[in-house]
């Protein structure tokens, strides 16, 4: 809740403009509720425009479960034919159920071992330890400001584009 929702949101826009605007790039987004049932939310399916207003509306509901989700996640990707998989959490390193670090932790290394990239990316407010055991590719934003240029820095190093190479396409729901 609070701040740590609004470093999130703030986080995912920026991946979710970097992402858009690469050439020949599908993505998807989707974030997860946790409550009496986990379930995922689509935020934008790899064909459609980003919605920069289902982005906003998003809230913190009841804790999460990082790897129950990140389970869903890796699943589903390992079964997307493509050569390059990546999959960024936005994490406060705070899963919230027994053994959740443990647990989320095994999961990045069988995403590794199914060729699938993991990066957490940290908000505010993280728990710095728990988020280094779980996420060996990670980046921690002690403060929201410094997420639009330090992600899209990651973001183009992850595909593998020189920053002085690559020129991030203004989509018509940036503000």
């Amino acid at each position: 809740n609070g701040q740590k929702m609004e470093s999130a949101i703030t986080a995912l826009m920026t991946v979710a403009y970097a992402f858009d605007g690469l050439p020949n790039l599908k993505f998807r987004i989707s974030g997860f509720t946790t409550g009496d049932l986990t379930e995922e939310v689509l935020i934008k399916d790899y064909t459609e425009p980003v919605n920069i207003q289902k982005i906003r509306s998003l809230y913190a509901y009841n804790g999460n479960c990082d790897g129950i989700n990140l389970l869903a996640a890796v699943k589903r990707l390992a079964k997307h034919p493509t050569k390059k998989r990546l999959i960024v959490i936005i994490s406060d390193g705070q899963p919230a159920y027994t053994d959740g670090i443990d647990h989320t932790a095994k999961v990045v290394r069988l995403a590794k071992r199914l060729g699938i990239n993991v990066i957490g990316i940290g908000i505010p407010g993280c728990t710095i330890k728990a988020f280094e055991n779980i996420y060996p590719n990670r980046m921690y934003f002690e403060e929201t400001s410094q997420i639009n240029v330090g992600l899209a820095n990651i973001i183009l190093d992850t595909v593998n584009k020189p920053k002085n190479q690559q020129r991030l396409v203004r989509r018509r729901w940036e503000e």
